[in-house]
């Protein structure tokens, strides 16, 4: 109800501005205005979590502001000096299909002036620079996630990196649950984040390989992300730093234990879509790791 009357109360707003816009056009501002008034309207695509979602712990703040910064790039980059049309069908949102959330945090060592990743590290290590990666990776439609061969899904976050900063926002950025390598052995966990600092585009691209070697390292796959940052908008660009990022044992159970289901519109469907995605990477992990049957 309260959506409802904020957004009827815009519309009458809009209704108004489009009268004075004709009032201008015809030589009679009563504001002075020498040109028509401009609307910019930042929205997301999908209707936000309702309150009771936020008190009950199934989304929080950080996520929100984090999506309502990825929300306004969004805008900034496709908008036009014309601005918003002033209709309704302005504020219109499309439905969102039911998935999964998570929350992620990764961090190691990393190097500016490096474009390998271990190298990358190692000159981190040595002198004591590291980034950070705090993420909330989101998949929908799980049947569709299923079927597609590189497991797209989104996420938002934000940066560590003293060298640049604390907290830098990202834009909406890429996710890839186990997609196809080069290497037909190799399947891929893809984390990528466009940001921007002091007027720059940046872009942090990083990778889990996940194939078995010899020896237990299906740990290590998983929770190792090689990494480069990349002054572009994307992997276009040169290549100004590099390292390598992981997540331990006690982070990894914050991330099994953030998992939740979204949009779904009952506690059935929610944990169908959780179990869905649970026996998707559990099936994965097996198909990569499990050993090869004796003749």
């Amino acid at each position: 109800m309260l959506e409802m009357a904020a957004n009827a109360s815009l519309n009458r707003e809009m209704e108004e501005i489009a009268g004075l816009n004709e009032m201008i056009a015809r030589g009679d501002s009563p504001y002075w205005q020498r040109g028509p008034i401009r609307l910019h309207i930042i929205r997301p695509d999908h209707p936000l979590p309702l309150d009771p979602d936020l008190y009950l712990g199934l989304v929080s703040a950080d996520t929100l502001i984090r999506r309502g910064f990825a929300d306004a790039q969004r805008y900034i980059a496709t908008s036009t000096p014309d601005g918003s049309p002033l209709s309704p069908e302005t504020l219109i949102m499309t439905a969102a299909a039911p998935g999964i959330t998570f929350g992620e945090t990764m961090e190691g060592p990393f190097s500016l002036g490096a474009t390998e990743p271990k190298p990358g590290a190692a000159q981190g290590e040595k002198a004591g620079t590291a980034l950070a990666i705090h993420v909330t990776v989101t998949v929908r439609d799980m049947d569709r996630f299923i079927a597609d061969p590189q497991h797209n899904g989104t996420l938002i976050g934000h940066i560590d990196f003293p060298p640049l900063g604390k907290g830098i926002p990202t834009g909406e950025g890429v996710f890839r649950l186990f997609s196809p390598a080069e290497d037909p052995r190799t399947r891929l966990m893809v984390y990528e984040l466009p940001f921007r600092h002091q007027g720059e585009s940046y872009y942090l691209a990083g990778y889990k390989e996940v194939r078995d070697d010899p020896g237990f390292d299906v740990w290590t796959d998983t929770t190792t992300l090689y990494t480069r940052l990349y002054r572009s908008a994307d992997v276009s660009g040169p290549i100004v730093g590099a390292g390598v990022l992981r997540l331990d044992a006690a982070t990894f159970a914050k991330v099994a234990a953030s998992v939740r289901a979204v949009d779904a519109e009952s506690g059935t469907e929610a944990a169908t879509l959780i179990a869905k995605f649970g026996s998707f990477f559990a099936r994965e992990l097996w198909m990569n790791y499990a050993p090869a049957p004796h003749a």
